[in-house]
């Protein structure tokens, strides 16, 4: 479940895997994504496998969102696929994952159990989304959500239909593009690996808007 620490460095304990910053000249997309970026994307999930056709879906309804709203602050619980198909063999993982909005600024990334039992409330909290519900108001995961750090926000840019930040990687020259875009009920993401990975690693997060959380104010 560490996989991640190899681009954005260690976690601890039901932490957040966050992306540490990186060098300032890496170069990253300009543009949204088009719909031939999309049809790319889809061939990669398998409609036949109930998960990953909740990520398809989520593709779908991504093409068809527009732009986010402008928020003041806002977070948000949600859930993650992650699909690497750089190597002979595709993966996917699925993750919890959060987002955190502050006008055009904007943070996303997993949340990473360490024990036994924080893996067995991850799955648990995933299998709210698979039944399509959500999960209940006590559940560890979205009260983790709803006290975030805003401290590791990155400026963003309105491209086409989506808010678009750079996520630098961890001591090398390249970033991750994270699109953002607003449907009717969610907000959705997509995070494609650096370009010289082409659009064979990504991925697609889903948040609904009925667990958004205003923070109070300190």
């Amino acid at each position: 479940m560490l996989h991640r620490s190899l681009l954005f460095g260690t976690s601890v304990a039901f932490s957040l895997l966050l992306s540490v910053p990186g060098d300032t000249t890496a170069e990253g997309r300009d543009e949204d994504l088009s719909e031939e970026d999309l049809k790319q994307l889809r061939e990669l999930l398998k409609s036949d496998d109930p998960v990953e056709a909740y990520y398809l879906r989520a593709l779908d309804a991504f093409s068809k969102a527009d732009r986010p709203k402008s928020v003041p602050t806002a977070f948000y619980a949600g859930s993650s696929l992650l699909v690497d198909a750089t190597g002979s063999e595709r993966k996917v993982q699925e993750e919890a994952s959060f987002l955190i909005l502050q006008e055009e600024r904007g943070d996303y990334d997993q949340i990473i159990p360490e024990t036994d039992e924080e893996r067995q409330q991850v799955n648990q909290y995933l299998s709210h989304f698979h039944l399509d519900r959500l999960p209940p108001a006590d559940d560890p995961l979205r009260l983790f959500c709803q006290n975030l750090d805003t401290g590791n926000l990155k400026d963003g840019r309105m491209r086409g239909k989506s808010l678009l930040l750079d996520r630098p990687l961890k001591n090398v020259k390249e970033t991750n593009s994270l699109y953002l875009r607003e449907s009717e009920d969610s907000l959705l993401v997509v995070e494609l690996g650096p370009p010289k990975m082409g659009k064979r690693f990504f991925f697609v997060g889903v948040f609904s808007k009925r667990l958004k959380t205003i923070p109070s104010s300190k």
